[in-house]
């Protein structure tokens, strides 16, 4: 497992480091190395639970179409479904959000779960 430079964990939460333990099997089997790209860190849609510590993203770049659908479905099966797996062009964005709620979902404090 590897962390992009400037990619930040500070205030991850541990949900996203048990996901990111069990990706990184689903990467390996596959022949690639799981990299985070975006933590707590960067620009996101307004609605995004990142900045919550809820939401990693994880470096996709490489990967034939075939490769990325399996992840998919392998990362949604281990992750199980408290977890919400989105491919996006550059990565995929995994978040736990056992609401499907998203930040409408926390509370004013940010601790829902």
């Amino acid at each position: 497992m590897q962390l992009k430079p400037g990619a930040s964990l500070v205030g991850v939460k541990w949900e996203m480091f048990i996901a990111s333990i069990l990706l990184e099997a689903v990467w390996e089997a596959e022949g690639y190395r799981l990299i985070i790209t975006s933590g707590t860190d960067g620009k996101h849609a307004p609605d995004s639970l990142h900045p919550y510590g809820y939401a990693l993203d994880y470096r996709n770049r490489g990967m034939t179409l075939d490769v990325r659908a399996r992840i998919k479905v392998r990362a949604e099966f281990v992750l199980g479904k408290n977890y919400q797996v989105i491919e996006e062009a550059t990565h995929f964005h995994v978040e736990y959000d056992p609401t499907r709620k998203g930040i409408a979902g926390l509370p004013a404090d940010a601790s829902r779960v």
